[in-house]
């Protein structure tokens, strides 16, 4: 599409997470000899295809939504759901229950729902990130899913405080 707004290509070029649709081939790193891999963190279906239902269940177990109103916040209406971001992340390999940074990217917008805060504060959720920001890196929409989780973590420690009556 050579535009970079479906996400579905998204793949390993030359060891870096990339989408395939805007990226020439060898400006990824190494010269000589192309390699393509799959995403890492996702069931390979075949070849290059990785199965991305995970990733759509846990956003639609947040309530991701398509925001349209926000003021001075990140519009998660960015993400392409390309899954880029949980294959860099070093915690996704760890660990498939891990939320993930999209997933917690698009939990910021819904953190007032008792049912999405329970997820983010639970084992697999927002402390589970070690903070590596390799999903920032990667990202080709620019939604800086670290920043949104360094933002949630605030806003729970926040919460926390106001509930201790500090």
């Amino acid at each position: 599409c050579h535009h970079a707004s479906c996400g579905s290509c998204g793949v390993l070029i030359q060891g870096f997470e990339k989408l395939a649709c805007v990226t020439p081939a060898f400006s990824a790193g190494r010269r000589g000899v192309l390699y393509l891999e799959p995403l890492h963190n996702f069931p390979i279906v075949a070849d290059l295809v990785v199965d991305m239902s995970l990733l759509a269940q846990k956003l639609e177990r947040i309530k991701a939504q398509v925001v349209t109103q926000t003021e001075g916040t990140q519009r998660f209406e960015s993400c392409i759901e390309c899954g880029l971001c949980i294959s860099a992340c070093p915690i996704s390999a760890t660990n498939e229950n891990y939320l993930g940074p999209a997933v917690l990217a698009a939990a910021r917008n819904n953190i007032d729902l008792l049912e999405v805060r329970q997820q983010v504060e639970s084992l697999d959720g927002i402390w589970r990130c070690h903070g590596v920001f390799e999903c920032t890196e990667v990202c080709p929409a620019g939604v800086e899913p670290a920043a949104s989780i360094i933002y949630l973590r605030k806003e729970l420690l926040t919460s926390m405080d106001k509930r201790k009556g500090n």
